[in-house]
């Protein structure tokens, strides 16, 4: 049994595999999608968060949460930009794409799995209040 499904949004397969990897290894179930794809993806995975890298080339992380908040499917999955960003350029731009919440880059494990156990446990009470009421 997985404790909740994580979608990655990043250009940068090094961020991937460090995040697959370590999310895997604590239990998570882990995909991946770049720029437009996570679109896609999120309609059909419904993941409990997804980690929304803000720099992105084609369409950048503010323009893709701003698609998922305005998609009835994607709107409530709980949303953490990840950015090498500086702490105000970061939150200013986590709350233009709608974000839940932001981490900067370089991150840790420990504060990935931190974020990722916060908001998995709400994404989840999310969908099972959505699919009850």
């Amino acid at each position: 049994m997985t404790r909740g499904t994580v979608l990655v949004v990043d250009d940068a397969p090094g961020i991937i595999f460090f995040l697959q990897i370590a999310l895997e290894r604590s239990g998570y179930r882990v995909v991946s999608a770049v720029g437009s794809e996570a679109l896609s993806v999120a309609r059909d995975l419904q993941p409990d968060v997804i980690l929304l890298d803000i720099l992105m080339p084609g369409m950048n992380g503010v323009d893709l949460g701003a698609r998922l908040r305005s998609d009835h499917r994607t709107s409530r999955i709980p949303i953490v930009a990840i950015s090498a960003l500086q702490n105000l350029n970061l939150k200013m731009q986590a709350m233009k794409m709608h974000a839940d919440d932001y981490l900067p880059k370089p991150f840790g494990i420990d504060d990935v799995l931190l974020y990722v156990e916060k908001w998995t446990r709400r994404g989840s009470a999310i969908h099972h209040s959505a699919a009850w009421g």
